[in-house]
């Protein structure tokens, strides 16, 4: 079971503890050194702030890391249950809270909800697709933004997952996943895949 470790008045050694897990988690997910360094400043304004106090630290590395990644001009691949399964804590709620400490204290931080797009890569690359398919899928969750809106507030995981069975359908290349496979790959039912393709390939045609 993993534990973490609790915010208490902040010395020298508890900094350098919360950024070498900050470095050692987003070594482990992928984060670039940019996002590294704006997740690193904003923990120091909070801890600065006092509002690690009785939280845990590896929480708010986390929390800081997904403020980071959602605010960069890059779109990252990187979400929170990656961020949970790299790092020290252990329960989800523990990420939350340290979010909500951060956007209820500075009025510059937010925190953008994860859309298709954090999730495509990853699905993507566990079932194989090529750059090709993912660059398709790519533009076709463009296309439906654009059509759509904010993707009306869909799970973000099955438009992924219906964005890359309809490009494996439009592009008809070899090595197609199943659906049970898809479904697999982004944890949503294969079954409400299916049922959401054809009114997203309607979209985007």
């Amino acid at each position: 079971m993993r534990t973490g470790h609790w915010g208490n008045a902040v010395d020298g050694g508890t900094l350098r503890y919360a950024l070498s897990e900050l470095e050692r988690v987003s070594s482990t997910v992928g984060i670039p050194a940019p996002e590294q360094e704006a997740a690193a400043q904003l923990y120091r304004r909070a801890s600065d702030a006092d509002l690690i106090q009785g939280r845990t630290i590896e929480g708010f590395v986390c929390a800081c890391l997904l403020v980071a990644v959602r605010d960069s001009p890059t779109t990252l691949p990187v979400t929170t249950e990656m961020l949970l399964e790299a790092s020290r804590v252990d329960e989800e709620n523990k990420i939350n809270n340290a979010r909500t400490a951060l956007v209820r204290e500075f009025n510059d931080v937010q925190i953008v909800p994860a859309g298709p797009q954090d999730y495509v890569v990853k699905i993507a690359n566990d079932v194989g697709a090529s750059n090709n398919v993912l660059r398709h899928v790519k533009g076709l969750l463009k296309t439906y933004q654009q059509t759509k809106g904010k993707y009306n507030g869909a799970n973000p995981k099955v438009t992924a997952a219906v964005a890359l069975h309809a490009s494996f359908d439009l592009l008809d290349v070899d090595g197609r996943p199943t659906l049970e496979q898809l479904g697999r790959a982004a944890d949503v039912n294969a079954t409400t895949i299916s049922k959401r393709k054809s009114e997203f390939i309607d979209a985007v045609a």
